[in-house]
């Protein structure tokens, strides 16, 4: 299986491929993620999107879904705006939860 097929997240940074990842691979986007992190109510992962094609992208949405132990216990969205060519843009997706997650799985979803 190749990494560009497998979805995930480990701690420290990883990409983290997904099923459409041809089209986002295409727009010249990398997910990065970050720390995993729980507060309170609240969980958090820690994410950033790099921009390697020739254009500005105006608008990124990420959807995390968060784990623990392989259960389902929350899911959560961000955005991130005005990524100009080659360089990253970086946002927090948050959700409410009593429980710590031990894992998120990212994907970006939209990018214009």
């Amino acid at each position: 299986m190749r990494i560009s097929e497998w979805c995930g997240t480990l701690s420290g940074l990883l990409l983290v491929p997904f099923a459409a990842s041809q089209a986002v691979t295409q727009t010249g986007l990398t997910l990065v993620t970050g720390q995993l992190s729980f507060s309170g109510r609240y969980v958090t992962q820690a994410v950033s999107v790099k921009n390697t094609s020739a254009n500005t992208v105006q608008i990124i949405k990420i959807d995390c879904e968060f784990f623990r132990q392989d259960q389902l216990i929350a899911t959560g969205s961000a955005y991130i705006s005005n990524v100009v060519s080659l360089s990253a843009g970086s946002t927090d997706v948050i959700a409410r939860s009593d429980a710590a997650a031990d894992r998120a799985q990212c994907r970006l979803v939209m990018a214009r």
